[in-house]
């Protein structure tokens, strides 16, 4: 049937209104607000001054039986301002807070997180910016007694100028049951980053010796290396300049060179020192003399950070990422528009792929910027994080259920016009209409692989990430944008060579069962989608969401069938209100996952006994003479669960992990964690699945691949537990 102009043009007026309430229905998504758990917070007022706001906060609500009171003094800096290290550098004096007028306060012991260096021409500071919490813990004289501080605090803010802080800060804890604030998470994400004294995971200082008028310090770590620097100090009048930091290539040594303001005569054989090595968030404090022994080994032995070295992983884990379980459902959706591209011409073909690499890079790029204005705001980020949103959850299961009945045949589920920049004005109204929307779908597509590719670390992946979540933006954003590239290089290589595609069969009546069976797939993949809704949604929240979902697709179906416009309203309403029905949803008291029991049973029937997640407890553990095998897993990690299926279908595995020998702690990351996150971050590590092994052979812990395989999980126990220990 023709149609007129005017016909036409109405047409294109009813669709952009259409795309327009369909673009407000993706944006209400994004901004319906998460209900808040009801908020538990003690802390004093906060005291505003032009250089900075303050505060002291308390971990837990009330005073109980225990004689320790965890604290912490929280400065939140204004732009450019900051305050000082215990070492201040060449100026400037540290913050200092007295409780002399305080009551049932016994002692008081304050930690220093590990600073940052500041160097302006030829001074350095060592001190913090934007938010820094100092812990304290605070040793009371009686407990079940209330605690009344009454702190004075001293300190210096310097920008252009330097400010003196004089003032008083008040706060008073009563007696009752206590239970941790939500100030709980921030204090103890600060206390992980003050230096330890013992161990950290995979460090050691090789040596510390002298070069003529030079102090040279060598460590290696077990992990690679993201970017260390080196704090010195000592008792004597010896002042250190800044190091000169030269790192290998393999990323696990590092040497630093320290020789500013030292005489050319001075001997420095057996000077006391102590050295504080940073590297991210991870930080060791330790007390060394320099030895009369000097150091040969040349400095040019080692190359500065090689930036090349970090981009090639990212750009491998890119491209490792399309092999991921992650992403078949998409690999699905473009196995059909690969099969569709047969009868295509060159230009098309190569359009159509294009323009996938498009919808991945752009993905990857908006994945940065909010990474970038998170970290900013003083968020921790982790890789998958989204998916421990229920909201993200269900809005990613309405849109595999509409490219699903589109597939059926039972919707027609197409991307609006009115999003598309790429409009040819020149093209007709029907020509316009079949090639954007083609062109879009690709580019959706390949936006759709990033979405679900993001819960899977793959190799490379792990090494990229850390190293660009442990930096600036710049940093950030050419490391992601360098992963979408790999990850879209396959598009780009058919792109390049479509002539490829000829080898594919002619597209024929055969592909409406290749449709079906893909469209079975994407159902499939929904039902997972919904078994970590199940795992993050109390019972009645997730029954509902289950109904409301289900009847918006059923009804979404009929509107095409019928043509009612009522339907098509009915199907948009349901959907967004499942939407809010997560998003106000109570957690369930426990993670109830589907998989876990499933993975626990062993062949011979035997279940392996997991313990809770506690790695304050694997340093005596160790000590003890037994192994810790620590798993850090989620319901949305389909690299998790294979991998643990691999795992239990080999004996000697099995063997292992079943023996009395090994403690085994499971970490569930399904919902947010931030013991669990400020753990990874202690690796450098910001993804899962992540595992390593404890053993009295191997105190600081052995780190297996993201992928696992029998070798190297039968190393690592090896190497940790010893020989003689091992399989016992």
């Amino acid at each position: 049937m023709k149609m007129d102009g005017f016909q036409l043009i109405q047409m294109k007026n009813f669709k952009i209104m259409s795309y327009k309430k369909i673009l407000m229905f993706i944006i209400m998504i994004f901004i319906i607000p998460t209900k808040a758990s009801p908020k538990v917070v003690v802390n004093s007022d906060w005291v505003f001054t032009e250089m900075a706001n303050f505060r002291l906060i308390s971990g837990i609500s009330n005073i109980g039986a225990s004689n320790k009171v965890p604290l912490g003094l929280e400065f939140e800096l204004r732009d450019g301002w900051k305050i000082y290290w215990r070492n201040p550098g060449d100026a400037g004096y540290p913050p200092e807070i007295s409780f002399s007028n305080s009551e049932n306060l016994s002692e008081l012991k304050w930690y220093w997180p590990a600073p940052k260096r500041f160097v302006f021409e030829d001074m350095q500071n060592f001190g913090y910016e934007e938010k820094i919490i100092f812990p304290i813990t605070a040793i009371l004289k009686k407990p079940k007694e209330p605690l009344v501080l009454r702190a004075h605090i001293t300190a210096l803010a310097c920008k252009d100028i330097c400010v003196p802080i004089d003032r008083s800060l008040n706060l008073t804890i009563p007696v009752g049951h206590p239970v941790k604030t939500d100030h709980a998470a921030s204090i103890y994400s600060f206390e992980k980053r003050v230096p330890t004294k013992t161990t950290w995971p995979g460090f050691n200082i090789l040596s510390v010796g002298a070069n003529k008028n030079s102090i040279l310090i060598e460590v290696k770590s077990k992990h690679p290396l993201i970017k260390p620097d080196i704090f010195i100090e000592s008792e004597s009048v010896f002042r250190f300049g800044k190091p000169e930091i030269s790192v290998s290539n393999d990323r696990l040594n590092a040497l630093f060179v320290l020789s500013n303001d030292i005489p050319i005569d001075t001997n420095l054989a057996e000077t006391p020192i102590t050295i504080t090595v940073v590297d991210g968030k991870k930080s060791i404090e330790l007390r060394r003399s320099i030895s009369a022994k000097l150091i040969t080994k040349p400095v040019q032995s080692y190359i500065s950070f090689n930036w090349l070295t970090v981009l090639l992983a990212a750009l491998i884990g890119g491209l490792i990422l399309n092999l991921m379980p992650c992403v078949l459902p998409v690999l699905t959706i473009k196995l059909l528009q690969v099969t569709r591209s047969s009868g295509l011409d060159r230009r098309g073909v190569r359009n159509g792929f294009i323009y996938s690499a498009y919808g991945v890079m752009f993905s990857f790029l908006v994945i940065a910027i909010l990474t970038i204005i998170l970290k900013q705001v003083g968020v921790n980020v982790g890789w998958g994080m989204h998916f421990q949103q229920p909201v993200f959850l269900g809005f990613i299961c309405l849109i595999l259920l509409a490219f699903a009945g589109n597939l059926f045949g039972w919707l027609n589920f197409q991307v609006p016009q009115s999003l598309l920049w790429l409009e040819n004005r020149s093209a007709s109204l029907i020509n316009l209409e079949e090639k954007n929307s083609s062109k879009v779908n690709h580019f959706f597509t390949g936006a759709f692989a990033t979405v679900l590719a993001t819960p899977c670390s793959a190799p490379f992946v792990g090494t990229a990430l850390s190293f660009a979540l442990s930096q600036g933006p710049i940093e950030i954003l050419s490391i992601f944008l360098t992963m979408g590239l790999g990850l879209s290089l396959p598009y780009l290589l058919i792109a390049i060579r479509p002539e490829f595609l000829k080898f594919l069969p002619r597209p024929g009546t055969w592909m409406k069962k290749l449709e079906i069976f893909l469209g079975i797939v994407l159902i499939f993949t929904t039902i997972w989608i919904l078994s970590i809704l199940y795992s993050q949604l109390n019972t009645n929240s997730f029954i509902i969401s289950l109904t409301l979902i289900t009847s918006a697709f059923v009804t979404a179906g009929a509107f095409h069938l019928s043509s009612r416009g009522y339907l098509k309203s009915l199907s948009a309403l349901m959907g967004v209100s499942a939407l809010f029905i997560m998003a106000y949803s109570e957690p369930p008291s426990t993670i109830r996952n589907l998989n876990r029991p499933l993975i626990n049973i062993l062949t011979t029937g035997e279940k392996i006994i997991w313990q809770d997640f506690n790695p304050d407890l694997i340093p005596d553990i160790v000590k003890d003479g037994k192994g810790v095998f620590v798993d850090i897993t989620a319901d949305w990690c389909l690299t998790c669960q294979i991998n643990k299926r691999t795992l239990l279908s080999n004996e000697l595995v099995k063997e292992s992990l079943s023996d009395n020998n090994v403690i085994k702690m499971q970490a569930d990351w399904t919902l947010p964690d931030p013991t669990i996150l400020s753990y990874l971050e202690s690796y450098n590590r910001f993804g899962i699945p992540f595992n390593v092994i404890y053993g009295p052979a191997n105190l600081d812990g052995i780190v297996l691949p993201e992928l696992l395989s029998e070798s190297s999980v039968l190393k690592a126990f090896k190497d940790a537990l010893g020989p003689e220990n091992i399989f016992k």
